[in-house]
């Protein structure tokens, strides 16, 4: 009676292996394919905000530069003078920026 018992117990407490299911394998495949395509675009992402903030950090310096070497005019203190490179300089910053966020939209 014992054997019989141990017998049950241990048909019960077998571990069976579960059949592969194709539907979870298809799953984990395309998981894994959404994470290398994830991976590649903000690898591009960065790779463009890097790009983008150097040429940001280059037209500022050469604005900063402009702006140094712009004549002072009487009367404006502080104030770049309209006429001046410097505020040229402002201009293409401006038009950059606009034209870059409506690039950014599309």
């Amino acid at each position: 009676m014992t054997d019989d018992i141990d017998r049950r117990l241990a048909g019960l407490l077998a571990a069976h292996s579960p059949e592969p299911d194709p539907a979870f394998a298809d799953r984990v495949v395309a998981l894994a394919s959404f994470e290398l395509t994830l991976r590649a675009s903000r690898r591009r992402t960065i790779a463009q905000l890097v790009k983008e903030a150097a040429a940001l950090g280059a037209v500022l310096l050469s604005f900063a530069l402009l702006a140094r070497t712009a004549p002072e005019s009487a009367g404006f203190g502080d104030a770049v003078p309209l006429g001046s490179p410097a505020m040229l300089g402002v201009a293409v910053l401006a038009l950059w920026a606009l034209t870059g966020a409506r690039s950014a939209k599309a």
